[in-house]
């Protein structure tokens, strides 16, 4: 499913199952940080199942590097490199309980690698 961002016109490729049935998901803007709700569409929403292992809203230019962050309350985020999340986990903007996938790889726990102890 497509979706834009309703500041800059960012243009993310989101997994249905992904997106919780009742609430919605809220998405961050990796280009502009605007914040903006995502529903399931209702065709999909009975059909749908979500995977534990199908990435989430993604900016369809991102290189394949950049590191996303899937916060616990849903949000997502995106960084450069871990010394970003590194010094995100330091400030106190992420907890051990969010997690992080690299380029297309699996969801990893932060409190679990050992890089951003």
């Amino acid at each position: 499913m497509d979706v834009r961002c309703e500041k800059c016109g960012a243009e993310y490729e989101v997994d249905p199952g992904q997106i919780p049935e009742s609430t919605g998901a809220q998405i961050i803007c990796s280009n502009c940080g605007n914040r903006f709700m995502v529903y399931r569409p209702p065709v999909l929403a009975a059909a749908a199942k979500p995977s534990t292992m199908s990435r989430p809203a993604v900016p369809s230019a991102q290189a394949p590097r950049d590191i996303l962050i899937r916060r616990v309350d849903g949000t997502l985020l995106q960084a450069q490199d871990l010394v970003t999340v590194k010094r995100m986990v330091v400030d106190g903007r992420l907890d051990p309980g969010d997690e992080m996938s690299r380029g297309s790889g699996p969801w990893e726990k932060l409190g679990g690698l050992a890089e951003l102890a």
